[in-house]
């Protein structure tokens, strides 16, 4: 067993005494986090960071081998060349850092505020001017070094498959959008004009063609070029020629990989007016809230997607105003368009939906699902577009475009394919649909544990994992790079299953690794009682970087090489910690109030002794025994770092908590109870010192459970609502929407409106109990947080004032829901500190 493995063990005597006692003064002496960003797609180099709390960030370029690290200091931004031959980074001097990965010789670039290596990786762009400035730019052949300049550049885009890069330029004399040749530095002018400027330059991903808007007067035109020398434009008079009150709009414009398709938007002329003339009207016959109902009606339901056949020279409806809504994907043959508001006001986080599916080129519109649920993961495209998978009924399904029929594919199996313990929705959501075979004859699903393989005609149905019966949870993992991609245009990423599939692990006994899936058998990579994350893949599927951390082991960064069964150390930040004593930690289980069994993580004081008596702090929400494997400094935020607390005599205790549905203030009380009273089966827990602590829903438990029991000497309730009531007529202004769904079909599980149950939400309300709190309670917001707006905190406050009860809030400036400033952090970390110290020490 390694140095790593042996450090999570319960520590010895003897390895106690030989460890150093960890003292406040060294607080600032280490990095707080460290993150693998990125890796060579031959998996031979890795660029990894390590950040410290005053903002600095250290870049390191390792080999994956371990034989070569090279060490830098603050960095902007850093990435690897298409070709594996170059690594790239912004210093925090404006100078770009050229490294030639076979020899380690650097080139060092003045005066440079962005890059982009063209596809390839064989040429660099550099942007020698500020942002929101018009661009000094310059292109150079990473071989030769030749290179040419460019001035007055507003935008640029390098073709996915040629050394081509367009430009649009604009001077004090005209606008233009250049083609520039990176092989030979030829520009050639695609369009010019004198008074016009031009925008939404974009190439499809195949390369032969770009498209680009014109606007002139506020009147728009698109122009398509392509590749062999055709050139086409469509402008306002044949959009409203063809389609009457509406016009051309500016926003994104796309196109297909054969360049047959162009998507644009066009918007209503006779659109509902927004501009209220300073007054605000807020119509109770509206689907949505004030907020809500302004940003739909300027922002999405004037402007309906539009596509112009580039081969017919047509243009063709697909979004209307009976379904203005559109998700498409430009290199199907079809879209699916909806009416958000048929079936509002629901007071759901997200729309029922009637999805249509209308194909291009005939125009006609079809019903698939009524009712659908608009979540993200509920839906989306196969990776060509022939099928659309949803999650209805608890089940998934299928429906086949070219067959116009609708499968069930999970509908014959035992196994349930919904998590229903969420905290955000009161219906529960799919465990999820991660992808497609590449083939399409394949959908891949997660159960609660495993991974399915379901054969898209109904017939295979296949388990590849048996996490189930391990107690754990296997997930595909997946390059995010490549999925935000797809998603965007709601398309479900393709996997190659011949090359393999890289498996997230997460048990049930809080350790987590990774495993990989060759075709025939899941074989167990690396699993451990830690978090192990981070992980990036190498494209031949033989090279894993990943992270190690604990709350008491700071981060590490290792190579895995799967053929070999094989790990290298490649970084350990913060290696004089692991000369100290940072406590240990073990897992609880106690019986809760469903009379099944939950977890609680329960972290030990650093130079534990058994004779003696510590105060225990808990904090709560949700499922918070988790956090036994999170990196400390990810939680300053809320002014709460364990580490912290355990190098200062405390015990941590992180339970996971059950609710009732209707009453989940009086519920999370009944759970903490049974869960504290396990933890208090070690009698070196001193039962008369123990302190609570939460924030947002934890601020909310922490503050209706100081009403219920006198268990606590002090308690600590960030960001909360303390009144139910008025949260539930509240507006979250940062989203836009009223806060009802929150309550009746989201994390606070009333589950019903606040006028059929009164009762329940006076009941479970922290403020209208507040007569019965003997708890010195630290309350804080920040005076920007609209999320749970803050002036929750100052009704709790009030509250405590008039009736004198031992309290304090702190109210900061210019923060919301979370505390950003490092300097406010600290006080906020300080002032927590501080009070329970005073009330537990």
């Amino acid at each position: 067993m390694g140095l790593i493995g042996l450090l999570l063990l319960p520590l010895s005597g003897q390895e106690i005494r030989n460890k150093k006692t960890y003292t406040a003064d060294l607080d600032s002496l280490w990095s707080t986090n460290s993150h693998v960003t990125d890796l060579s797609s031959d998996g031979r180099w890795v660029a990894f960071v390590d950040v410290y709390n005053h903002g600095d960030r250290k870049l390191f370029l390792s080999k994956t081998d371990g034989k070569n690290r090279l060490e830098f200091g603050h960095s902007e931004s850093y990435k690897f060349s298409g070709d594996n031959n170059w690594f790239a980074f912004i210093s925090s001097k404006k100078e770009l850092i050229l490294i030639d990965l076979k020899t380690q010789i650097r080139r060092t670039y003045s005066n440079v505020f962005s890059f982009e290596f063209s596809d390839n990786g064989h040429f660099i762009t550099m942007d020698h001017s500020a942002p929101a400035t018009k661009k000094s730019i310059s292109v150079e052949n990473l071989q030769n070094r030749n290179s040419i300049k460019l001035d007055n550049v507003l935008d640029y885009t390098w073709n996915p498959a040629y050394n081509l890069m367009a430009i649009n330029r604009k001077t004090d004399e005209k606008s233009e959008i250049l083609l520039v040749d990176a092989t030979d530095n030829k520009i050639q002018l695609i369009q010019q004009a004198k008074d016009s400027s031009y925008s939404n330059l974009s190439w499809n991903d195949s390369g032969n063609s770009l498209v680009f808007s014109e606007t002139l007067n506020n009147q728009t035109t698109i122009h398509f070029y392509k590749l062999n020398g055709v050139k086409m434009t469509i402008d306002n008079a044949l959009v409203k020629a063809k389609f009457p009150h509406t016009v051309m709009s500016n926003k994104e414009i796309l196109v297909s990989d054969n360049g047959n398709n162009v998507f644009f938007y066009r918007r209503i002329e006779d659109a509902e007016p927004v501009d209220d003339y300073g007054v605000q009207i807020w119509e109770t016959t509206d689907p949505w809230a004030y907020p809500k109902m302004k940003n739909y009606r300027e922002a999405e339901a004037p402007f309906l997607l539009t596509l112009w056949d580039t081969s017919s020279n047509q243009l063709k409806e697909i979004a209307d105003k009976e379904t203005p809504s559109a998700k498409f994907n430009p290199n199907h043959s079809h879209a699916l368009v909806f009416y958000r508001l048929k079936y509002e006001p629901q007071y759901k986080e997200y729309e029922d939906v009637d999805v249509f599916l209308k194909d291009y080129q005939s125009g006609k519109k079809t019903r698939i699902v009524e009712k659908l649920y608009t979540q993200n993961g509920f839906f989306r495209f196969s990776p060509s577009g022939r099928y659309f998978v949803y999650f209805k009924n608890d089940d998934w399904w299928v429906y086949d475009a070219q067959k116009n029929n609708t499968r069930n594919l999970t509908g014959n199996l035992n196994e349930s394919f919904v998590e229903k313990e969420l905290y955000w929705t009161k219906d529960g959501e799919p465990y999820g649909n991660p992808g497609w075979s590449d083939d399409e004859k394949y959908i891949i699903l997660h159960d609660k544990y495993d991974v399915w393989l379901m054969g898209v005609d109904g017939k295979a149905q296949r388990k590849i994992t048996s996490g189930k019966e391990k107690k754990i949870s296997y997930r595909i993992w997946r390059d995010d790079s490549k999925y935000i991609k797809s998603s965007q245009y709601l398309t479900s990423y393709a996997y190659d299953l011949k090359k393999g599939i890289l498996l997230t692990m997460s048990g049930d006994d809080l350790q987590t690794g990774y495993a990989f899936w060759d075709g025939k058998k899941t074989n167990s990579l690396i699993y451990e009682p830690l978090k192990v994350n981070d992980a990036l893949l190498s494209s031949d599927r033989n090279t894993v970087v990943l992270k190690k951390s604990k709350y008491n082991l700071p981060p590490a960064i290792y190579s895995f090489h799967i053929a070999k069964g094989s790990e290298t150390l490649l970084f350990q930040s913060n290696q004089e910690l692991l000369g100290y004593d940072l406590g240990k930690s073990e897992i609880l289980s106690y019986k809760n109030p469903k009379n099944d069994f939950s977890k609680a993580a329960l972290l030990y004081p650093a130079n534990f002794d058994p004779q003696k008596k510590y105060p225990m702090i808990t904090w709560i929400y949700d499922n918070n025994s988790v956090v036994l494997n999170s990196a400390p400094s990810g939680f300053d935020i809320i002014g709460f770092n364990v580490l912290k607390y355990v190098t200062n005599g405390y015990f941590i205790f992180l339970p996971d908590l059950t609710y009732k549905i209707g009453q989940p203030g009086v519920s999370a009380t009944a759970s903490l109870q049974l869960a504290i009273n396990e933890a208090l089966k070690n009698t070196f827990i001193d039962k008369e010192k123990l302190g609570l602590i939460g924030h947002s829903w934890g601020g909310y438990e922490t503050s209706f459970i100081v009403t219920q029991t006198d268990l606590f000497a002090a308690a600590v309730s960030g960001a909360a609502a303390n009144d139910l009531i008025s949260k539930y007529h509240d507006v979250a202004w940062s989203m836009r929407t009223e806060q009802m769904w929150r309550f009746e079909n989201q994390q606070y599980r009333m589950g019903d409106s606040f006028y059929k149950i009164k009762e329940k939400y006076y009941r479970n309300s922290p403020l209208h109990q507040v007569e019965n709190i003997k708890t010195p309670l630290l309350l804080w917001t920040g005076d920007k947080d609209d999320n749970v707006n803050w002036t929750q905190s100052v009704y709790m406050y009030n509250a405590l004032k008039r009736l004198n009860k031992p309290g304090k809030l702190l109210l900061f400036n210019n923060e919301g829901h979370f505390i950003f400033d490092k300097k406010k952090q600290q006080i906020l970390s300080t002032e927590i500190f501080e009070w329970f110290n005073r009330y537990l020490k």
